[in-house]
């Protein structure tokens, strides 16, 4: 896909198609499969540019850890004037879902959005050098049956979707810019049971791809229409929950994400 116009004429025809499913979207800029971060073989830590290691050797401890910081997570957004908080305190996927939007920790959940326009955003990188050659991105385009309330659990269809906007405190910037949704197996027990490759795909969002789209731009991929969003427009830099974060699990902080990742390392 060449231009903005035209994958939406092509995610147009796909809704048309697919009307019991509701359509969200994945932007990467890379085509590898769209897995939780639990379960790739490394993530970017929090509010550091580090890449630390996940195999089967540490990934239990990752998910170990997961209970004690979906506590903090949830402490800190009550301390926010977080409305009808008793989801947060007592669903560990509603944890999970502010954990993996922002970074802090890796999750079985991943991201996706309702807008098209934001997830065509994150499919080109946000750094380009100086006449380097714009490179390709890449949109999923997932299907998932019709949804009720903050967070839905379908046993039947083997998913647990949570929509961040009502998740997290009002005065969070990052999930209203972006649509943001977290999409998950379940029932989730525990990772030793999708440790190979083919139960690794059960996790992930193949079995729910409708169609993936290569998209390039040649310079004229936006248009006056429909321009690039700039950075800020989805990582917004005055987001009063990322700011509390930091103040917590930041590098060099008491419940530092980097120190406690390191140690598995």
């Amino acid at each position: 896909v060449k231009s903005y116009t035209e994958l939406v004429e092509r995610v147009a025809f796909l809704g048309a198609m697919n009307k019991r499913l509701v359509v969200y979207f994945r932007g990467q800029n890379n085509s590898l499969l769209p897995i939780p971060a639990l379960f790739r073989s490394s993530w970017t830590c929090f509010d550091t540019n580090e890449k630390l290691k996940i195999d089967d050797n540490n990934r239990f401890k990752y998910w170990d850890a997961l209970n004690e910081i979906g506590e903090t997570v949830y402490n800190i957004c009550k301390a926010m004037e977080l409305p009808r908080w008793r989801g947060l305190r007592d669903i560990r996927e509603s944890q999970w879902a502010v954990i993996q939007h922002y970074g802090i920790w890796p999750t079985p959940l991943i991201d996706l959005t309702t807008s098209l326009r934001v997830a065509a955003r994150f499919a080109f990188s946000f750094v380009n050098a100086q006449g380097e050659a714009k490179k390709p991105g890449y949109i999923f385009v997932i299907g998932l049956p019709d949804t009720t309330g903050s967070i839905t659990f379908n046993l039947d269809e083997n998913f647990v979707l949570a929509r961040l906007q009502s998740v997290c405190p009002p005065v969070a910037k990052r999930p209203h810019y972006q649509d943001g949704f977290l999409a998950g197996r379940f029932p989730f027990r525990s990772p030793n049971d999708f440790s190979d490759g083919k139960q690794r795909e059960k996790v992930s969002l193949l079995p729910r791809l409708i169609a993936k789209f290569k998209l390039i731009d040649k310079g004229d991929f936006w248009t006056e229409s429909f321009p690039i969003m700039n950075k800020d427009a989805v990582y917004p830099t005055d987001d009063p929950l990322l700011e509390s974060f930091k103040e917590i699990f930041g590098r060099k902080k008491p419940q530092s994400a980097f120190e406690r990742a390191r140690k598995f390392s």
